[in-house]
């Protein structure tokens, strides 16, 4: 009974401690971020970028910031961006589609055009200084899940975003059809809340307690470099 008792307290001490880094690191999970290095805010190039979330359904998006991270002005000072209006702004669920709208110096969400970012600290409206590119990130947030397998018991990382999962289409200017934009690219992997890690330099551990022992188990992300190829 005693032995019983404090596995049970090493477990609740064990989840205790996941729980308050997860508490401190709220958005810490998995990421999916875009490098887009052609947009404007000329009226005439607004650009409309449909993402569709194939994920599962621990692959909510629960974060999304962007950077400018250049422009003709050659001074963006790529800064994270986060949203005007959280309350308004969409979490792309899984199974769902989306549309992004690049629209002189804001960006909207959904056919309604509601705004989320405002980009004015770091684009112009100037003639010669219309051009930008910036990065879109979408973190899915991790949260401990509970694992329940006969007489094993214990957590796992949730969420598992990725380029594929996360597929995005973008097309330019106010022409029908719209022309079709190429340059962008995709990369994914982890988010510790305050780093961005690629999948191909990391590894992940879930830890079980079975037969009254606690079993650790490190499994490594292999792939391509996803910065420039999709396939996983």
């Amino acid at each position: 009974m005693k032995r019983s008792l404090v596995y049970v307290l090493l477990l609740a001490l064990v989840l205790t401690g996941m729980g308050i880094y997860g508490a401190a690191k709220v958005d810490a999970g998995t990421y999916v971020k875009y490098f887009i290095p052609y947009l404007s805010t000329n009226t005439n190039g607004v650009t409309y970028c449909v993402l569709s979330n194939m994920g599962g359904m621990f692959d909510n998006v629960s974060r999304t910031v962007v950077q400018v991270t250049g422009n003709a002005a050659g001074n963006a000072s790529q800064a994270v961006i986060t949203h005007d209006d959280p309350a308004a702004y969409n979490n792309m669920t899984f199974r769902s589609t989306n549309q992004l709208t690049f629209s002189g110096q804001y960006v909207y969400i959904g056919t309604g055009n509601t705004q989320i970012f405002t980009l004015t600290s770091d684009t112009s409206t100037a003639s010669g200084l219309q051009n930008y590119g910036l990065t879109l990130s979408m973190v899915a947030a991790s949260t401990t899940v509970n694992v329940n397998a006969g007489s094993a018991a214990g957590i796992a990382r949730s969420s598992m975003l990725d380029c594929k999962k996360m597929s995005m289409s973008c097309f330019q200017g106010t022409t029908s059809p719209k022309r079709n934009m190429i340059g962008y690219t995709c990369e994914s992997g982890m988010y510790d809340g305050t780093t961005y890690r690629v999948y191909k330099v990391d590894s992940w551990t879930s830890t079980f307690l079975n037969g009254g022992n606690f079993i650790t188990n490190t499994y490594a992300v292999s792939g391509t470099d996803n910065s420039t190829d999709l396939a996983y």
